[in-house]
């Protein structure tokens, strides 16, 4: 689901949407895998030494970032260009001769930016913007909700499947209608957001037919620092380094 055509340095080369059942984490370089192995030998004789030493520095001791200073070191993703390259990604699905699901999920990873990339991806299109129910509406009203779904013949979003339930015994029956009707196709053609925790939970709840599902394809190191570097405001004589220190112990 990769155009190459697209150069690197295009915001929606940053953005790639897969099949969920491809997803795999990027693979951990060997220099990481390295220093890994050599910290956990320096670690085996220097045990006596480090019983003494203090692991980390008291949080009155670290200097923290206001709002505009983050803003500057890392701004908010481009999600107009998500949506962008998630428009691509399903347009063939998208074409109105197109005979087969009704509906696609795209799942992400919680506060992965579902939400954003499809309501990024309305802003450029005439979509219908579905809204989340209210806890209430869960509870006891759930009919009003569903009276106020798109019908057939339109196209939709929902952004936020995880805040159609409740982890209740009361909670579910609202849930379980709407994908009823929208996998029907009786609310025309649509794309649902969901987190991934509430994915893996529907999927003991809700006993249809699950539709395709796509979510973001994992960056590896190098893609993540292109993505940083192209974030980041441009300023003369500053320089601005990485480090990615995640599985090293």
């Amino acid at each position: 689901m990769t155009n190459p055509s697209r150069k690197q340095d295009d915001p929606q080369q940053v953005w790639e949407f897969i099949p969920i059942s491809e997803y795999k984490s990027p693979e951990v370089p060997a220099s990481q895998v390295t220093r890994k192995g050599l910290s956990q030998i320096w670690r085996i004789f220097r045990q006596e030494e480090e019983k003494s030493e203090v692991a980390f520095k008291p949080e009155s001791d670290l200097r923290t970032l206001d709002a505009s200073q983050l803003e500057q070191i890392s701004s908010a993703p481009n999600w107009e260009a998500s949506g962008s390259a998630l428009r691509e990604t399903l347009q063939t699905w998208l074409k109105p001769d197109r005979i087969g699901q009704n509906i696609v999920f795209l799942v992400e990873p919680p506060h992965g930016g579902h939400a954003e990339k499809l309501m990024a991806w309305a802003a450029q299109s005439d979509a219908t913007i579905v809204n989340s129910p209210t806890p209430e509406q869960i509870m006891e009203n759930a009919d009003v909700w569903l009276a106020s779904l798109p019908e057939r013949d339109t196209f939709w979003i929902y952004p936020t499947l995880e805040k159609t339930y409740l982890r209740h015994a009361s909670g579910l029956r609202l849930v379980r209608r709407f994908l009823d009707r929208a996998a029907s196709g009786a609310m025309g053609r649509g794309i649902i957001g969901c987190d991934s925790w509430a994915w893996a939970y529907l999927q003991h709840v809700w006993h249809g037919s699950w539709p395709s599902a796509i979510t973001s394809k994992a960056s590896d190191q190098t893609q993540l620092v292109r993505q940083f570097q192209r974030m980041l405001p441009s300023k003369r004589g500053t320089t601005y380094l990485f480090m990615f220190l995640c599985g090293i112990v």
